[in-house]
């Protein structure tokens, strides 16, 4: 009964959409071209009869007789899926966030590691360089290949967390 003598667009469609509506509908009487029929699906604005504005999908397509044209459309609420897509992007990026803090995270903690390692590398260098007993010269070699061991874990983390983060071109 509320319907019964009113238009549709100003029932369903809040005054920005009815007004680009109203424009399309001009557009076609004066060019005979549709802006909105036949081209699939398009996401507007649709008004509720409470008066609140919700998110829809309509597809729409032209009937023209030899006397007349109308246009067949159909709306759907997809209040649903547009909070599910927001849902998602949400997600996404608080992925996308989380991996880069981690990435961030690897290559700080790397470069805190590489100092101390640096300095022992260094330490060892100058003992190996003094009088050493056989043994002492085998335990200070033992020690440079772990010191070379770890450096290149350090390195493998530092270039991981590049290319997770995009710093670092894979095909380098």
């Amino acid at each position: 009964q509320e319907a019964l003598g009113k238009k549709f667009y100003d029932l369903l469609l809040p005054p920005n959409e009815r007004e680009i509506f109203l424009d399309a509908m001009k557009n076609y009487a004066q060019t005979g071209e549709t802006t909105f029929a036949d081209r699939g699906r398009i996401e507007i604005n649709a008004l509720h009869r409470d008066g609140h504005v919700f998110p829809a999908e309509v597809g729409s397509s032209l009937e023209d007789t030899e006397t007349d044209f109308f246009f067949v459309c159909y709306m759907r609420d997809i209040t649903e899926q547009e909070a599910q897509k927001a849902e998602l992007v949400a997600s996404r990026d608080n992925a996308l966030s989380n991996s880069r803090e981690r990435s961030r995270f690897f290559a700080m903690m790397s470069h805190e590691m590489r100092t101390p390692i640096n300095g022992i590398a260094g330490s060892l260098s100058l003992l190996k360089s003094t009088s050493l007993t056989k043994e002492q010269s085998e335990l200070v070699d033992a020690c440079k290949l772990s010191e070379h061991a770890i450096t290149s874990s350090i390195d493998d983390i530092l270039e991981f967390s590049g290319m997770v983060s995009g710093n670092i071109n894979i095909a380098q």
